[in-house]
């Protein structure tokens, strides 16, 4: 669950970024021929600034992600466990199973 968690969040950053990307190089062609020899300059530190932002928005996406996932597991936990406290069918045969399992072990 975790890997596919992970490759749903870079798949989404991804995304961001190239629309981010897309836009700001629109942007830039506006502005004449100037920009593109400034790009063939710095080229490397652009690719370095969208390789960051791409981490930072995958870290973003992974950690709310996982507290959203974490949060539903424990309301899942949480309901469960009042079940088997409780006057109920799934205490009744809870109760069941595990004298026969005491029974069973010497």
């Amino acid at each position: 669950m975790r890997q596919n968690l992970f490759q749903r969040c870079v798949v989404l950053s991804t995304l961001i970024v190239f629309a981010i990307s897309l836009y700001w190089l629109g942007e830039l062609t506006s502005l004449g021929g100037r920009v593109r020899g400034g790009l063939l300059v710095y080229w490397q530190v652009a690719a370095l600034f969208l390789i960051v932002l791409m981490a930072n928005l995958t870290a973003l996406f992974y950690g709310a992600a996982r507290r959203l996932y974490l949060m539903e597991t424990g309301r899942r936990l949480r309901h469960v466990d009042q079940q088997v406290q409780g006057e109920g069918r799934v205490n009744r045969s809870l109760s069941r199973a595990l004298a026969a399992q005491d029974r069973e072990q010497p």
